[in-house]
């Protein structure tokens, strides 16, 4: 089974506007190939570009993911049928 990580921003009331904030994140033993960030509200599925993402001695850095308050997932492109979107 490959990686998938589950973030949403829950620190908002909560509406139905889709600003997002930008949010840096590492997760130090979970390594990515060719994420995808995949939106369960909207269905769409971002690709994640080489600036936004880091892999650092077994573990991922993501820089200014898009997040709101609706779960959002971070999963291998490998695993997700879709057509990319940018983010």
């Amino acid at each position: 089974m490959k990686n998938f990580i589950a973030l949403w921003m829950d620190d908002a009331n909560v509406t139905n506007a889709f600003a997002t904030t930008p949010v840096n994140i590492t997760f130090k033993d979970l390594e990515f190939e060719k994420p995808v960030l995949i939106d369960l509200m909207t269905g769409k599925v971002y690709e994640i570009s080489k600036n936004m993402f880091l892999q650092n001695g077994g573990g991922s850095t993501f820089e200014n993911l898009p997040l709101y308050d609706s779960p959002m997932l971070i999963a291998e492109m490998e695993g997700v049928k879709f057509n990319p979107a940018s983010p």
